[in-house]
Parts: structure tokens; C-alpha cells; sequence
């Protein structure tokens, strides 16, 4: 191999605690915070990019309600450009609220 290439790790598959804090983090986010369901619907349909997903049946019934994009559980997919969050609670209560339905 010459000095000039460069070979790139393969993207790591995310673990299961990460596919459920980001699967918990929407469920949270759409229980608290009025039309996140309609923002983020129109937040995907607005870019060419993404498409909504139809993955519903293979979540767990308790997130079959979410509005998610096209293949939200890779990893290494740029979603967009970073935002303020709109998280209704702070870091460290949501964390808190995460850790406590993790070990349900």
C-alpha cells in the first residue's frame, strides 16, 4: 500500500445502551415538548436527504409512536448541523431520567 492512501476504520455498529438513549432521548423530547412530533416530521420531509422511517413494527411498543428518519440507529451518519438543544430538562436530570428506564 502505497503512502498516499489512507484506509478508514470501519464505522462501529452502536451498542445497545446507545440505541436506546437516542430512542429514549426522542420519547422524552416528544412527552415533553408541544408538536415535537410535527417539527420533526417536517424537519425531515424538508431535507432530500432523509426520509422517514417505517421501522415502527421492530421498535418496542413504547417507541413504535416516534418520528424518526430513514435508518436513525447507524452510526457515523451525519444527521445535521449542531443546534441548540431543546431539551426540557437539564443534563444532568435527563441523564437521571435515561439511567432510571434503562434499569427497568
Amino acid at each position: 500500500m502505497s503512502s498516499t492512501t489512507t484506509m478508514k476504520k470501519p464505522k462501529r455498529p452502536c451498542s445497545i445502551f446507545n440505541l436506546f438513549y437516542q430512542l429514549e432521548r426522542e420519547r422524552l423530547l416528544h412527552e415533553r415538548v408541544p408538536d415535537r412530533a410535527r417539527d420533526r416530521r417536517r424537519e425531515i420531509e424538508s431535507n432530500p436527504s432523509f426520509s422517514l422511517s417505517t421501522d415502527q413494527s421492530l421498535r418496542p411498543p413504547r417507541y413504535r409512536h416516534l418520528v424518526l428518519r430513514e435508518n436513525w440507529y447507524k452510526s457515523g451518519v451525519n444527521h445535521r448541523a449542531h443546534r441548540k438543544s431543546i431539551m426540557p430538562v437539564g443534563f444532568f436530570e435527563f441523564n437521571k431520567m435515561v439511567s432510571a428506564s434503562w434499569r427497568e
